[in-house]
Parts: structure tokens; sequence; C-alpha cells
């Protein structure tokens, strides 16, 4: 709290009064639940959530003041679903977008919005240890639909079947669009961009319910999800 403190000082002292603030400090340990030591729990929660109130905290006068403001909270896709053994993380993100709506609503008045993004996993130099290890894997199919939610689940569904007709592949896409509320939109990934963007009139019945994305035509499975999820961010909040 103090070390907060003194930033935010020494912030105003340089730059004026706060008026953007994003909070992007965070760490993630993982470990099974019951092996997890009570210190990691704490560390997590306090670096990743109270972290950011404090910070929010710090920073709200100012914002006040001005009648103007912007806070930014860096959540993570793990904050609308869940992951094994960061069951610490996953609470800390999952209490970040709560904070986040919460605080969206309280300072809704009095100019000062409140938003989070909620990021999958994104490869950084942090990761190379992981990426030197890494096996190369060989193209396992076709990614021919992806019928994502209102908000971005982290689960990617994939069915390996190949659709020789279109006739066929729309029987399919019915289907999948009669176990869904008729308000909800629904993004597809169509892979193989050319000869789908091309003559995409076959498409058109789906025109209005569905939002139709098409991957390169070298993009290979895991490329496109990785796609899919960058596609989803933008929705993954309405702050």
């Amino acid at each position: 709290e103090s070390s907060v403190a003194a930033a935010f000082e020494a912030a105003r002292a340089h730059n004026g009064p706060v008026s953007i603030l994003v909070n992007n400090a965070g760490i993630t340990p993982s470990a099974p639940l019951h092996t997890m030591e009570l210190s990691m729990w704490n560390e997590v929660l306090a670096i990743n959530l109270t972290g950011a109130f404090l910070c929010a905290r710090a920073a709200i006068a100012d914002m006040y003041a001005a009648k103007w403001g912007r806070i930014v909270n860096v959540a993570s896709i793990a904050g609308l679903t869940g992951g094994a053994y960061i069951s610490a993380y996953c609470a800390s993100k999952h209490g970040m977008v709560g904070m986040t709506r919460a605080l969206a609503k309280e300072t809704a008045k009095r100019g000062v919005t409140v938003n989070a993004i909620c990021p999958g996993y994104v490869e950084t130099d942090s990761g190379k240890v992981g990426r030197a290890m890494k096996s190369t894997y060989k193209r396992h199919g076709t990614l021919n639909l992806f019928a994502a939610l209102e908000v971005g689940t982290g689960q990617v569904r994939t069915k390996f079947t190949e659709y020789k007709k279109r006739e066929d592949f729309r029987a399919f896409l019915d289907g999948v669009l009669a176990g869904q509320p008729q308000d909800k939109e629904i993004h597809v990934i169509l892979d193989n961009y050319s000869p789908h963007k091309r003559n995409d009139d076959w498409l058109a019945k789906f025109e209005g319910r569905v939002r139709f994305h098409f991957t390169p035509a070298s993009a290979s499975w895991l490329n496109q999800i990785e796609i899919v999820f960058s596609l989803l961010q933008r929705k993954a909040l309405n702050g």
C-alpha cells in the first residue's frame, strides 16, 4: 500500500494529476490446489487483484476532480473460465472482472470509464524456454466451424469431418444455430480464405445471424485458434 502511494505521489509530481490508469501487473504461478501453499495464494491475489484495487483507489480522486478518467484492467480469459492448476490466478482474474463491472457502475456518471480486457495466451520473451521445448505439430485436419458464444470461453471445438458439399455444411450449421438463442451473435471461422471468399453467396441465408471470418489458406490449425481468440477478445467484456 505504501509503495503504491509513493508511486502515485511521484507520478503526480512529474506529470500532474492522473487521468489514465492501466492495471497490468500480474503473476501466474501454478500448483494443484491440494499442494498449494497459502503464501502462493496470498501472493497471487495481492499482486493481481489487491494491487489493481490499490492503484484504482489511488488514481480515482484525480479522475473525479477532472470529471474524466480511464481505467483499463488487464484481466484474462481465465477470468471468464477456469484452468487446471491455476486456481489462485483464476480467482484473481475473476475478481478483477467483477471489480471492473462494479467500479464501472460506480463511476459511470462521473466521467470515468472502467473496462477490462481478457486476452488469451500471448507469446512473449518470457516464454523462450517453453518455445525451445515445443514439438512441431502436423496439421490434424480442417477447422470447418467455430461457433462462439457472446464471450470467448477458451474452449475450441473442432470437427474433423470434411464437408464435401456446401449443402452438407449448411445443414450442419443449421443444426448448430437451432441450439442457440435467436438474439445470440454467432461467430464462425471458415478455413481457407480463397475458395469461400470468392463465392460466398451460398452463405447469404445466414446473414444477420452469423458473422463469418475467413482464415488464410496457409494457416495451420494452431494459427487459426490464435486468430479465433484475437477476434473474440474485443467482445470479452461490456464494460
